[in-house]
């Protein structure tokens, strides 16, 4: 749901060009949006991806910024996530964001 939140918002807001994985998103689907996203002559983007969605075999090394929101509190699964943008062939410093909701229990995991 907050993926579904995010893509409506950077839309409809800001009108950004996005893109939006998902476990459900089939296999065709999920290769065009990568190479879509990856093409040097497309405009900068927003590429979105559930957890579970970003850790499989994806490539983004057109990617600087990794933001992640509602946190599964395990490091290993949000590393593997975060790699999607430090792959071979990344020349770009790539800068890690994690949300956390200050005075929440949340914040005491973190």
């Amino acid at each position: 749901e907050v993926c579904d939140g995010l893509e409506r918002h950077f839309k409809h807001h800001y009108h950004y060009n996005t893109y939006y994985i998902h476990g459900g998103t089939n296999r065709t689907k999920r290769e065009q949006m990568i190479t879509q996203f990856q093409n040097p002559e497309t405009e900068p983007s927003v590429f979105i991806l559930s957890l579970k969605a970003g850790g499989v075999g994806i490539t983004l090394t057109k990617a600087n910024h990794v933001f992640h929101f509602d946190r599964w509190w395990n490091p290993a699964v949000e590393d593997q996530a975060t790699d999607r943008a430090f792959r071979i062939g990344q020349t770009k410093n790539v800068f890690v964001h994690k949300f956390v909701a200050l005075g929440t229990l949340e914040e005491k995991i973190d």
